[in-house]
């Protein structure tokens, strides 16, 4: 349905004095939402579609970017909204996404990665607030149900080994759960990202897709950031990247880096269980060219030997010859 057909959205843009604009539908994202850059007057906004999407996820959304936006950091603005939260008008940052401007000039991997870490320790200084959900231990080991869901092992094996998993994850996660908790945007990567030219200092760094935030260890979006599924970093700049990240954070390195790959390891398993989902049930293809970076995300982490015990049980999950795309 167009825009121009659309009741609700031709209800809505009149309420608020963008009928008549020129649209520009904006590539989907993983979810059910959907995004229209709108023109009028030599202005644009974001027509933000949410009736497929549950309500508390676009209420969590509004909330999330108004704390952000408290604490200096550039969420978008919401200009408008409905009262049933399923249509907004949001600010635009434009197309300037990380991902996009490191491909078409290398010379800024670097330099946006710094001020991607740059935003992402001013994060770190926010008081978690209540109004964001805390994950724990057993929201960690749901967070898995995809991967389970969707790769397959045959025979009295599979539960055993799927067991074995969550106990081992739970060792790992018992070792700093509470003990350092933060804010986290959850989808930190590149194409989250924009570059707002016209701001200074971390406000350069345009921020989207958060609605999913919680309050867990630090480490999680810095893995997130650096252990992206869309696009290939060296080993080197991973490194180097959380080198910086350490010099102003002042965690303990070993530490840091067992939570890091602890929460690596659990958010590469879901995004590879969601990517097949995706796959299989909505028919998305252009996924699966991903999903060989996110298992070798999995087997680099594996090969750090305070997660030897995992490494046996989910390598048999790779090699296992059916996932549940396959079938």
């Amino acid at each position: 349905m167009s825009l121009k057909t659309d009741q609700q959205i031709v209800a809505f843009l009149e309420a608020n004095g963008w009928l008549g604009a020129t649209s520009e539908l904006i590539k989907p994202d993983a979810s059910a939402r959907c995004y229209t850059r709108l023109h009028k007057n030599g202005k644009t906004i974001i027509l933000m579609d949410t009736r497929h999407v549950v309500r508390e996820q676009t209420v969590q959304f509004y909330k999330v970017a108004k704390l952000l936006r408290a604490h200096g950091l550039s969420a978008p603005k919401i200009y408008a909204k409905n009262k049933a939260f399923s249509l907004l008008l949001v600010e635009d940052f434009g197309d300037a996404l990380f991902a996009r401007l490191m491909a078409q000039r290398p010379e800024l991997e670097e330099p946006l990665y710094r001020l991607a870490i740059d935003m992402l320790l001013r994060l770190r200084s926010l008081l978690p607030s209540r109004k964001i959900p805390l994950a724990s231990a057993k929201t960690f080991k749901q967070m898995l149900d995809p991967f389970f869901e969707t790769y397959l092992l045959d025979g009295d094996d599979s539960q055993n080994k799927k067991l074995s998993i969550l106990a081992n994850i739970s060792t790992c996660l018992a070792e700093f759960d509470g003990s350092l908790t933060t804010v986290a945007l959850r989808d930190c990567h590149s194409e989250n990202l924009l570059l707002l030219s016209d701001r200074e200092g971390i406000a350069k760094v345009g921020l989207l897709d958060f609605q999913d935030a919680f309050r867990c260890h630090p480490a999680y979006d810095l893995v997130s950031l650096l252990q992206d599924a869309r696009r290939d970093l060296s080993e080197n700049l991973e490194c180097r990247m959380i080198t910086y990240y350490l010099s102003s954070s002042k965690d303990e390195k070993n530490r840091f880096m067992r939570a890091y790959r602890c929460l690596g390891l659990v958010r590469n398993l879901r995004i590879l269980g969601v990517f097949e989902k995706l796959i299989c049930d909505e028919g998305q293809s252009f996924y699966a060219p991903l999903i060989p970076r996110v298992k070798r995300h999995v087997e680099i982490t594996l090969q750090d030997p305070s997660l030897s015990l995992l490494r046996d049980d989910i390598l048999a999950y790779f090699r296992a010859p059916k996932t549940l795309v396959e079938r």
